[in-house]
């Protein structure tokens, strides 16, 4: 495991993976994955589609199936999926399995481990199939029980994951919204600009939130890079738009059919948190004129 952990290069972890696949088991195979997410920068096209890979994966789909990889090594998987994206073909097609096995294994996560799975099959995009809609029930369900168990950055990757997916629940939004405020203070400047995006996507307009969320980006708006400014801006524009009831200034849009002046740019930013896990927001928001 260590060695799998201390892979200097991508091309180095795939030739252990062929050499050790058929000893591995399914915390070996997940963190195989988890390592090469992290390596990605030294991944190769011609690695990526490689029979050493294609392998590897279709050793994870395996342990999915068969119920080996656990609830944590679910998260992972999704994660690392979340994180290769197009770069490893043969990963994003077992993006539907990962999903099954994220909605089964939810009851057993952390919420940690519920947040990332949000915040990875958000990035997939995996809106559509049987797979999708039972991992937003089973994420509604799971957060809905253990709301006071999640940190700060577990409530901006959950609510933030409701946003990009398009999946409205008002009283649980209203409930995450109480419970951003009470942890308020632990959000970090882009945590607080994802919250804000999130909300005013989905439409919800909480006071409270709001006037927290405008008091911690002002203190700390040294902290903002200038892209969490501008997503953060639009976002009480829509807001305020939305409370007063006025028309939306030209340009704005929402998932409901407004238009955005804004783009979504996808950045890699990998952070450690906590419990040793490698998790990132990726998404930055672009002006355009």
């Amino acid at each position: 495991m260590r060695r799998l952990e201390a892979a200097p290069s991508a091309a180095i972890l795939l030739v252990a993976a062929r050499r050790s696949l058929a000893e591995f088991d399914a915390v070996h195979v997940v963190a195989c994955l988890r390592r090469l997410a992290v390596l990605k920068a030294s991944l190769p096209a011609r690695l990526a589609k490689s029979a050493e890979l294609t392998a590897l994966v279709c050793r994870l789909r395996q342990d999915l199936a068969d119920g080996s990889t656990g609830a944590f090594g679910a998260a992972s998987a999704a994660w690392s999926a979340a994180t290769l994206g197009p770069a490893v073909p043969a990963l994003l097609e077992a993006v539907p399995d990962i999903a099954a096995a994220c909605a089964r294994l939810a009851p057993e996560m952390t919420a940690q481990g519920l947040a990332t799975s949000a915040w990875s099959l958000a990035v997939l995009e995996l809106r559509e199939g049987q797979e999708a809609l039972e991992f937003l029930k089973a994420l509604r369900t799971e957060t809905s029980k253990r709301l006071l168990e999640f940190q700060a950055q577990d409530l901006a990757f959950t609510v933030w994951s409701f946003a990009t997916l398009e999946c409205s629940d008002g009283p649980l939004l209203e409930a995450i919204a109480a419970a951003s405020m009470l942890r308020i203070d632990e959000f970090k400047a882009k945590g607080l600009s994802n919250t804000a995006w999130a909300f005013a996507m989905l439409g919800v307009r909480h006071r409270p939130l709001m006037a927290a969320l405008a008091s911690q980006s002002a203190k700390r708006i040294h902290q903002f890079h200038p892209d969490d400014l501008a997503n953060t801006a639009s976002s009480f524009v829509l807001w305020v738009s939305d409370a007063l009831g006025e028309e939306e200034p030209k340009g704005l849009k929402s998932p409901r059919g407004r238009e955005t002046s804004a783009i979504w740019k996808r950045k890699t930013s990998t952070t450690t948190t906590t419990q040793g896990r490698e998790t990132s927001i990726i998404w930055e928001r672009k002006t355009t004129a």
